[in-house]
């Protein structure tokens, strides 16, 4: 009976491979429409002007890395940026991201998620704050939407003899998959 209970619980850490995608979008629109003119001796003069712009773009950014069951893995994206100071230019770095801890339970997974900041003039990879974590659970091999925010903003305008609209989206989706890699 030992025998049996120590080979059900002595048995190798499985290899996970966690891929994270980060979908970025967004989307602009502006139209302008006026119209305006002279009225003199010489004669009338009449102008009309109309406009219309759009923008859109999608980001699509794939990572992946691999972790054995039960361990922690960090993910963080950011940005870098020029700062001046009184001796000089230096590159600020400013990251955001989240830690995830897998876990499988029976065909799924397990996810432990926590948010993860690094400040300004911190050591690489050193937190501060509180920790918060929610738990998620999925099927390996398949995407999950952990988070995203999502803003939009509009702009009407109207005069007269003129008229301007200006429309703004942005969104920011952020996926999790698990699936399980041969040892």
């Amino acid at each position: 009976e030992i025998k049996r209970a120590l080979e059900a619980i002595d048995r190798p850490l499985r290899r996970l491979q966690i891929s994270v995608r980060f979908e970025d979008a967004s989307d602009r629109q502006r139209t302008n429409i006026g119209a305006g003119g002279t009225i003199s001796s010489d004669g009338s003069r009449i102008d009309v002007t109309a406009q219309d712009s759009r923008r859109s773009s999608d980001e699509r950014v794939d990572q992946r890395l691999q972790v054995l069951e039960g361990s922690r893995a960090v993910i963080f994206t950011g940005q870098s940026r020029p700062l001046r100071a009184p001796d000089g230019v230096f590159i600020q770095e400013l990251a955001t991201g989240f830690e995830v801890t897998p876990r499988l339970a029976g065909g799924g997974v397990l996810l432990e998620i926590a948010p993860q900041r690094e400040s300004p003039g911190a050591q690489p990879g050193s937190v501060q704050g509180q920790r918060v974590a929610t738990t998620i659970t999925t099927r390996l091999g398949e995407w999950v939407e952990i988070g995203g925010t999502a803003s939009a903003a509009a702009r009407d305008e109207r005069g007269l003899a003129s008229s301007s609209q200006r429309r703004a989206g942005e969104s920011r989706r952020v996926w999790l998959k698990v699936e399980e890699l041969a040892n």
